[in-house]
């Protein structure tokens, strides 16, 4: 996250480079469950930031990383029992 939005104030961030943003994630191979653990605090600050009236508009509201696909059903293999 640092080097896509680390040099920018939070008033000039956009929805659009959030979006951008999980895309490389997705693209560089990062799982929903990463990418949501780095937007979690990102939106915190967000949520701050408007409810002490730094930027007017959260860019993440609402925002849905990728869902995290979930781990095949395993079936334990049946083992004889010796008799």
């Amino acid at each position: 996250m640092l080097p896509t939005l680390g040099s920018r104030r939070l008033s000039d961030i956009r929805r659009a480079d959030l979006v951008a943003l999980i895309d490389g994630m997705i693209a560089e191979g990062y799982g929903g469950s990463t990418i949501r653990n780095t937007l979690d605090p990102l939106r915190r600050t967000f949520v701050r930031a408007v409810q002490r009236d730094v930027i007017a508009v959260d860019p993440a509201y609402r925002l849905e990383p990728p869902a995290t696909p979930k781990p095949d059903d395993r079936v334990a293999s049946r083992r004889r029992r010796a008799a």
